[in-house]
């Protein structure tokens, strides 16, 4: 039986994840699609600007990303706990830049979705992924799902294994000889921007998993 995407992901620990989505029968999310003779290379900053949108409100940090024509990579550190510490107005704030829907402050069962969604990496892709879909259909005249339902996802259980992640999502796109397709936000090594964060930063993500005796 296939688990669940929730479950994949720590809910009592900080951790690292390399999540990974594709779109259904081959579509074409980005880059030049030969059949329809249509270039859909605008689409990825569609997807840049998401994964900043929601890294700026959910309790995640962002260690590289990559888009493909057909596909998106993502490598990122969750603090399931880091919302305990945000106050009600917060999370209201932080909720209203993520969702459509609005969070009353006297509704306390609606706050604590909200506090428990921000700092899910599950929460983190179904909001990326479901505007980008919305809207590729909408360009495309046509319904039902865009990305399959399932996503990849591998825990990062130590730097090692981190590093080893941002250097596959780097290179991914030399391995499909599309080096342009590669976001990097002006940078085009994702390695730089992992070497970019300090060893306390890393540990702060690493650490409980690390000692906790996980493998690479």
């Amino acid at each position: 039986m296939a688990v669940p995407r929730y479950r994949l992901f720590d809910e009592e620990h900080a951790a690292c994840y390399h999540v990974a989505s594709r779109c259904v029968r081959g579509a074409y999310l980005c880059g030049f699609d030969r059949y329809t003779e249509r270039n859909y290379d605008y689409r990825r900053r569609w997807v840049a600007n998401r994964i900043e949108q929601l890294a700026r409100s959910f309790a995640v940090e962002i260690f590289g990303y990559a888009v493909m024509s057909q596909h998106f990579h993502v490598v990122l550190g969750g603090d399931p706990k880091a919302c305990e510490s945000w106050s009600d107005g917060e999370v209201a704030r932080r909720w209203a830049e993520v969702s459509d829907q609005l969070v009353v402050m006297e509704d306390d069962g609606r706050l604590a979705h909200a506090r428990r969604t921000l700092a899910s990496p599950s929460g983190f892709m179904r909001r990326l992924k479901q505007p980008i879909a919305r809207r590729a259909n909408a360009e495309d005249g046509c319904a039902g799902h865009f990305f399959e339902q399932r996503y990849y996802s591998w825990a990062l259980l130590n730097e090692a294994g981190l590093r080893a992640a941002t250097r596959y999502v780097e290179l991914d796109p030399n391995r499909a000889q599309r080096l342009r397709q590669l976001i990097a936000c002006g940078d085009p090594s994702l390695g730089e921007r992992l070497r970019e964060h300090s060893e306390e930063r890393l540990a702060r993500y690493l650490g409980p998993l690390a000692s906790r005796g996980a493998g690479g």
